[in-house]
C-alpha cells in the first residue's frame, strides 16, 4: 500500500541500530512494545512496534487502521501531542512501526500519584509564561483551634492537619475545575 504522507518512511536497520537492536525497551502496550533509541542526527526517539511477527498474523482490519493511524498521525501538528516523526513498513521480516520524539520526563501517570492535602486555586501559581504550578505552602494546621498548647511534648509536626483523604481531593479539585470553567469564586463573601 503507497499513500502520500507528511512524514518519511524510516529504514528498519537505522531504527534497529537506532534502538539497540531491540535491547532498550521503555513500555509494553496493547499489541505493541515501546523503545527508546537515537536517530544517526542525534534525535531521541520512542519507537511503537508490533508485536506480530508474521504477515499471515497480521489482518487486512489491523492493516488499515495501521494506515488510517499514519495518516491521521502526520496531519496532527500541535505542541501538545506528541510529534510523529515517521513510519516503518516491511513485508520481510514483517514489521510495522510508529516513530515518536522521546518525551524524557515520561508519562504523566508517573508524576501524578501525590496526595494533595487542599488543592485550590490559591495552591496553584502561575509562572512568567503562565505554566501552572501546584505548591502547598502553608505552615499552619487547617484548624488552629485543635494545635497543640506549648507545653505538649510533641513535635510542631503533630499540628498539621492529614493528607486528604480521596473524598476531599476529589471534592476540591470538582471545585477547581468550578471555577476555572465558570469564572466564579469556590464561595461568596458576605
Amino acid at each position: 500500500m503507497y499513500l502520500k504522507f507528511r512524514v518519511p518512511k524510516l529504514n528498519r536497520a537505522e531504527l534497529e541500530t537506532a534502538y539497540e537492536d531491540f535491547s532498550n525497551i521503555i513500555d509494553t502496550l496493547a499489541g505493541c512494545i515501546v523503545y527508546k533509541g537515537t536517530l544517526s542526527s542525534g534525535v531521541e526517539i520512542a519507537v511503537a512496534s508490533t508485536l506480530v511477527a508474521s504477515s499471515k498474523d497480521w489482518s487486512k482490519n489491523a492493516e488499515m487502521s495501521y494506515w488510517k493511524k499514519i495518516d491521521i498521525l502526520s496531519q496532527v501538528n500541535h505542541k501538545n501531542f506528541v510529534n510523529f516523526i515517521g513510519y516503518c513498513e516491511e513485508d520481510e521480516p514483517f514489521n510495522r512501526m510508529m516513530v515518536f520524539e522521546y518525551a524524557l520526563n515520561g508519562i504523566l501517570f508517573e508524576h501524578l500519584h501525590v496526595a494533595h492535602s487542599n488543592l485550590n486555586s490559591h495552591n496553584i501559581f502561575l509562572t512568567d509564561d503562565y505554566a501552572a504550578k501546584i505548591a502547598e505552602i502553608s505552615f499552619l494546621p487547617q484548624d488552629s483551634s485543635k494545635s497543640k498548647s506549648s507545653g505538649d511534648n510533641e513535635s510542631a509536626y503533630s499540628t498539621l492537619p492529614p493528607l486528604a483523604d480521596v473524598e476531599t481531593n476529589v471534592y476540591c479539585f470538582g471545585i477547581l475545575l468550578l471555577e476555572i470553567i465558570s469564572g466564579k469564586l469556590q464561595y461568596l463573601e458576605e
